[in-house]
């Protein structure tokens, strides 16, 4: 080989590799107090997104950035941090409606100075070494750009592949799993039995936890709370699947360590390959399925093909007349069975809005089975998500029908219609049967009793809803809170602090109310 080319070929091997941009260090702290630095996160992949809360093209992107991290939400590896130009009032204020599951960073435009951001918004991903590996801006397919670095950098995410033990030698510590939570076997089958096991911070002293499961499957949605046991050094749970499982969704709140974990758990098939999911954007206990992991296994999925085209319809540059017209040949590729058509169909128009045909393609699904769980679930989305205009296209007798067809059982999708449904669209009395049940069935769950109390104020019952308020804040001080909803402490608090905004309101109007009556007494 000519030198002058192995010399070319030696600086460009120096240029890519061995002088690699080092990414500048930083010191920044998050919206919940947390403090990261550049030293802290030695030895791991930071990866970072800088944007603002008025940026169209940051909001399009953030479902692909939340699928990220729900992807390596296992890996203690991976660390995601969105440094954000605005400042932290106007960011809880906009995090409250539009959730990243980054940790977000307020006030920072230095650091974005640092990096030479002037594009939003932009990803920087930092390797082990503290080297720049990747760096681009733009919001155009974040989720595979983001994934192809990670996976190349990490071993495959962890949410499947939990760890073996590892015991610490310090007696202030104690026996320690890496990580805490465990879950065998790694790929369980439908109708299997899922073993949890879970090691406290400190075995120094008796520990207690308590576990909450979401099951979603084919046609069934179940959830359900309960104590570990003690199993030697452990605390373990067993849970059998039902015979349609799709996908297992754990939490484990363990009181003395002051912590919670998650874990979301894939079900397989004999071949070791991921069941269908019919549930992508479900909704019921807050964790988005990835649709692009589903359409890899199964491209057929019609409720994952929708995701997708949702997702990609919301993109910058996209008309809504091309993104209506490109939902609607959805219809013609998706396949599934009568039910899963029919209730993608009613997805696809709503998402299109093309309101008039909706009530004929309900009609069609009641008649086939009225209690199946695809039509409960597909009632229950129009009462909650349906948009104004459609409703006044439809006929005066659509939301009482829907209503009765809920109220018939008491089940995830009736429970989400009479706690996220607005005024105009609520049934107070079908309503209040529903939360009535599911209060007496989770006497210790918050957003029953506050569900309870929404109806009972709705009905001018200030009082009796005063009650109910007051008993799902005792259950959220309780700590009982953190089992029913996802998303850790953060979610929590934000949850409480509702709870108890709501509690003053009512308690005001009960005080108002007594003193108008005292004063009416002669």
């Amino acid at each position: 080989m000519p030198l002058a080319r192995l010399l070319a070929l030696f600086v460009a091997l120096l240029a890519s590799q061995a002088f690699a941009e080092r990414a500048p260090l930083f010191d920044v702290t998050d919206m919940e107090g947390r403090r990261y630095t550049s030293g802290g996160l030695s030895g791991k992949i930071i990866v970072l997104n800088f944007w603002f809360k008025d940026c169209p093209p940051c909001r399009a992107e953030r479902p692909a950035l939340n699928r990220v991290v729900a992807r390596y939400q296992a890996n203690p590896d991976v660390v995601f941090l969105a440094p954000a130009l605005d400042e932290k009032e106007e960011l809880e204020k906009h995090l409250r409606k539009n959730p990243l599951r980054y940790a977000v960073i307020p006030d920072s435009e230095d650091l974005a100075d640092e990096y030479s951001v002037s594009a939003f918004p932009t990803h920087v991903i930092i390797g082990r070494d503290g080297k720049i590996l990747k760096r681009w801006s733009g919001a155009i397919d974040a989720f595979p750009r983001l994934t192809e670095v990670l996976d190349a950098e990490t071993r495959p995410p962890e949410a499947t592949r939990p760890g073996k033990p590892v015991v610490a030698h310090s007696i202030d510590i104690g026996a320690l799993w890496e990580p805490p939570l465990l879950v065998r076997p790694e790929q369980p089958t439908r109708g299997s039995t899922v073993k949890v096991y879970y090691s406290p911070r400190s075995l120094q002293e008796p520990a207690e936890a308590r576990i909450a499961w979401d099951v979603h499957g084919d046609s069934s949605f179940t959830q359900g709370v309960a104590p570990m046991r003690t199993q030697g050094v452990l605390l373990s749970y067993e849970l059998k699947l039902p015979a349609d499982a799709t996908l297992v969704h754990l939490r484990v709140l363990s009181r003395e360590d002051q912590r919670i974990l998650e874990y979301t758990l894939p079900v397989f098939d004999e071949e070791g390959q991921p069941v269908r999911n019919a549930f992508i954007q479900l909704g019921a206990c807050d964790i988005p399925l990835s649709d692009e992991r589903e359409l890899e296994h199964h491209p057929d999925n019609p409720f994952a093909l929708l995701a997708w085209q949702e997702a990609q319809a919301e993109l910058p540059g996209t008309s809504p007349e091309v993104a209506r017209e490109q939902i609607l040949e959805l219809l013609k590729t998706a396949r599934g069975n009568g039910l899963e058509l029919l209730a993608v169909t009613v997805d696809a128009l709503l998402l299109a809005r093309d309101f008039k045909t909706v009530p004929q393609v309900l009609d069609t699904l009641v008649l086939i089975d009225r209690d199946a769980f695809l039509t409960r679930r597909t009632l229950s989305r129009l009462l909650t998500q349906a948009p104004n205009e459609g409703w006044r296209q439809w006929s005066p007798t659509l939301l009482p029908w829907a209503w009765k067809v809920l109220a018939e059982r008491d089940d995830i999708w009736s429970r989400l219609a009479a706690s996220r449904s607005t005024d105009g669209r609520m049934d107070a009395v079908a309503a209040e049967r529903i939360c009535t049940s599911w209060r007496n069935a989770e006497p210790d769950n918050p957003f029953a009793h506050d569900c309870l109390a929404r109806v009972l104020e709705k009905q001018g019952l200030s009082r009796e809803a005063l009650a109910e308020s007051r008993a799902a804040i005792d259950a959220a001080s309780d700590g009982k809170l953190l089992l029913y909803r996802p998303g850790g402490w953060s979610h929590a608090a934000r949850d409480e602090e509702e709870l108890w905004a709501r509690h003053a309101r009512l308690s005001l109007e009960v005080r108002d109310t007594a003193e108008v009556a005292g004063a009416a007494q002669p």
